[in-house]
């Protein structure tokens, strides 16, 4: 569902008849809009674009309340409701439905879309003696002002959100993984302990220890393959530090950082694989075991293992940054001094 309130600044240039009057936004992501802060004009579409009201709101909307009240089956609006969240709790296919009416016709034979009409043909025609509106350029900056600007947003986002951005991105990249880790092992355990692990082990062919440990061991090789193709990817895509010059000490320390990314990214992926394998042998069942936390994942921090991964990948890589930034919360520093105060992170 749609809504257009008309702007009181009237910046924004008209493309036709029914944005000359109306800008639109989605009703369903602001539902708590506060109309009386625009100029009292609403346009409510329902699905398929179709208008269903179109005029004034009104003084805290009693014009747009009324409107709806006066339809035979709504119910009046409470006191304390707000008016957004009743007016699209109201308008909904299923109301309508509710109601044998539909909204559509509803306007199209009321007096706010009568005069609606009118002041679209009013505004339509041209005053006598008036000429078209004309502007020397598209842009009210020239294109150096307008680089300018652009390029100190983008210097701007940068300094002040890219150390976010790469920690989120982190952390998402190693839940993400680690869980589809976990999940896509458990059903070739759980197939081979079923079919395989019970009939051998009661044949007395070999005990519990060292099949976990073969098992566990074979996973390696798909582990640091995974590692490095997402590694190589990754680490180039974020521009963590690959400078090579020269001088020996920029070069070892470019390489020394690359290798802590596949180190870490590599025990982040064989933690979460043998958790999922861990869970399974724990687990009477695959279903079980896919549901199946531990308590101190939820309350034990410093057990928790993906805590120590972004420690070590935020520690190794962003944490001897001297870059200055301004921080949420008023900081202005380096990385490595933002780090450090607000992560406790240190190199």
């Amino acid at each position: 569902m749609m809504i257009g309130i008309k702007k009181k600044d009237g910046t924004k240039q008209p493309t036709s008849d029914v944005e000359r009057l109306y800008s639109f936004f989605d009703v369903s992501l602001i539902s708590l809009f506060l109309y009386t802060m625009f100029h009292p004009q609403l346009l409510l579409m329902k699905r398929g674009g179709r208008v269903i009201y179109g005029g004034k709101v009104g003084e805290r909307s009693n014009i747009l309340i009324k409107y709806f009240e006066s339809v035979n089956g709504i119910t009046p609006m409470p006191s304390d409701y707000n008016t957004a969240n009743w007016m699209v709790e109201m308008t909904t296919p299923a109301a309508e439905e509710r109601l044998g009416q539909d909204f559509l016709v509803i306007y199209k034979n009321s007096k706010q879309y009568r005069d609606i009409e009118a002041l679209i043909q009013q505004t339509s025609t041209p005053q006598t003696g008036s000429e078209p509106l004309h502007f020397s350029s598209t842009y009210s900056q020239t294109d150096f002002s307008q680089f300018r600007t652009c390029l100190w947003k983008q210097n701007l986002v940068n300094r002040s959100q890219n150390l976010m951005v790469v920690m989120g991105a982190l952390y998402t990249a190693v839940m993400f993984l680690g869980v589809n880790n976990s999940s896509f092992v458990q059903p070739v355990i759980a197939i081979e302990r079923t079919n395989f692990f019970y009939r051998e082990r009661a044949a007395g062919m070999y005990s519990a220890v060292p099949y976990a440990i073969a098992q566990g061991l074979v996973e390696i090789p798909y582990i640091a393959a995974q590692t490095i193709l997402y590694g190589i990817t990754t680490y180039f895509m974020i521009k963590f530090q690959r400078t090579i010059v020269l001088a020996s000490i920029i070069v070892v320390v470019g390489a020394w950082k690359f290798f802590l990314y596949l180190a870490f990214m590599f025990l982040t992926f064989t933690y979460f694989t043998f958790y999922g394998m861990l869970a399974i042998g724990l687990a009477p069942s695959q279903q079980m075991a896919d549901v199946l936390i531990p308590g101190w994942w939820i309350w034990f921090h410093y057990l928790c293992p993906i805590t120590w991964t972004l420690q070590g990948l935020i520690g190794s890589q962003l944490a001897d940054v001297e870059e200055p930034i301004i921080g949420p919360g008023g900081f202005q520093g380096t990385v490595k001094g933002y780090l450090k105060e607000a992560l406790g992170i240190e190199s």
